[in-house]
């Protein structure tokens, strides 16, 4: 990361911030830890399916790739994402974050993430992993395998 590759970040942000929106100094997380209940529920996990459907962490060539699939396994694993979530967040006092918690502390949520979609694709569950916990979970795109 040098100054001009964040120059170059900012221009592509500013020339594509109608399909992204203005969340260029992350409002969006404001958001996520507003609605961010301290247990999950129906509620949240309907609401963060149509978040996980607009940043295209759904859509696939393999079943399940509708957001109904997605919603209903979902919420079959529900009780068990909010087990391992709040036993990551009794670890360390706060926000967990990668210096506070380790790959032996999450693994067990990040396998329960990846079930709801299937495959082998790190996407859905890094991005529904980053919705819980923004500063333990990474963004794994297409984009990012690719490069």
């Amino acid at each position: 990361m040098n100054l001009e590759v964040l120059k170059v970040g900012m221009r592509w942000w500013s020339d594509n911030k109608g399909r992204w929106g203005a969340d260029f100094l992350h409002a969006f997380y404001d958001h996520l830890y507003a609605r961010r209940p301290d247990q999950l529920d129906e509620q949240w996990w309907n609401s963060t399916v149509e978040t996980l459907a607009s940043w295209g962490a759904i859509r696939s060539r393999k079943p399940p790739n509708t957001k109904e699939k997605i919603r209903t396994r979902g919420l079959e694993r529900l009780p068990r994402i909010n087990q391992y979530y709040q036993e990551i967040r009794q670890l360390c006092p706060g926000e967990p974050t990668l210096e506070t918690t380790s790959w032996d502390n999450i693994a067990q949520l990040y396998n329960v993430l990846r079930q709801i979609k299937g495959g082998k694709s790190p996407v859905l569950p890094s991005k529904l992993g980053h919705f819980l916990l923004p500063r333990v979970f990474i963004v794994i795109d297409t984009g990012t395998l690719e490069t």
